[in-house]
C-alpha cells in the first residue's frame, strides 16, 4: 500500500493522469476474497491521498497465469462496481493478455465478438488505454510472454482491426515488446513502423479521451 500510494503521489507531481496496474493475485486461490482485497486496497489508497491528488488507476487485463486476477472481464467489472472510488478507475486493455486469456482478436467476426464482450461486460467508456503487444504464447495459454508485432501468435490482422476500429483507435496505445536491436535498428522503431503501416490514413483522428 505504501508503494502504491507513493506511486500515485509521484504521478500527481509529474502531472500524470493515470497509473496502470495489474489487479494482483489471489495467492490463496480464493478469487472472490482476492477481489474483495483489491477493492478494499484501492479505496484505502485513494482515501490516503491529499484531496488535491486526482490521479486515477487503470486496471490492466491480465493473461491469467497462476492465481492472478483480471484475466476475466467479469472480475474487472466487479472491481469497478464495488469500489467506492470508481470515478478514479478505468481499464487498460493489453492485446497479449487478452489473447492469452482466451479472448480472440481475429478474424473480424471473432474480433467483433471480443469487443462486444468488453462493451457488454465493462463498457467501452471505462477503457482509457491499450497496451499493443503480440504474444509469444498460444491462444488461451494463460502465459504472459510478449512478442514483436506480427512475429507472435496473434498476427498482423488483429492489429489492423484494432488500429482501424473507431471505437478504440484514438485511445493512447503503448508497446511493451521485447527491448533489443536487430540489424542495428531498435526494435521499438520497427514495431511502431509495422503498426503505422496498418492504419487507414483516410480515417480522421479525434483527441484521445484519456488526455482530456
Amino acid at each position: 500500500m505504501r508503494a502504491f500510494t507513493g506511486e500515485l503521489r509521484r504521478a500527481e507531481v509529474l502531472g500524470v493522469r493515470w497509473v496502470v496496474v495489474h489487479p494482483g493475485a489471489a495467492t490463496d486461490g480464493n478469487r472472490a476474497k482476492g477481489i474483495g482485497r483489491v477493492v478494499k486496497a484501492l479505496d484505502a489508497a485513494f482515501d490516503a491521498l491529499p484531496s488535491k491528488n486526482k490521479v486515477g488507476c487503470l486496471l490492466e487485463t491480465t493473461a491469467g497465469q497462476g492465481n492472478t486476477l483480471g484475466s476475466r472481464l467479469e472480475e474487472l467489472a466487479e472491481i469497478l462496481d464495488r469500489c467506492s472510488a470508481s470515478d478514479r478507475l478505468g481499464i487498460c486493455l493489453d492485446t497479449c493478455h487478452l489473447f492469452a486469456a482466451g479472448y480472440p482478436l481475429s478474424p473480424p467476426e471473432e474480433y467483433s465478438n471480443t469487443i462486444k464482450q468488453i462493451e457488454l461486460t465493462l463498457g467501452l467508456k471505462w477503457v482509457y488505454a491499450l497496451h499493443v503487444n503480440d504474444s509469444a504464447a498460444s491462444f488461451g495459454s494463460r502465459i504472459d510472454r510478449h512478442a514483436h508485432i506480427g512475429e507472435g501468435k496473434i498476427g498482423l490482422e488483429a492489429f489492423r482491426l484494432l488500429l482501424n476500429d473507431e471505437r478504440v483507435r484514438c485511445l493512447p496505445m503503448y508497446i511493451e515488446t521485447p527491448k533489443e536491436a536487430r540489424n542495428g535498428e531498435d526494435m521499438d522503431v520497427v514495431n511502431l513502423r509495422r503498426l503505422r503501416t496498418l492504419v487507414d490514413a483516410q480515417r480522421p483522428a479525434v483527441p484521445p479521451k484519456a488526455m482530456e
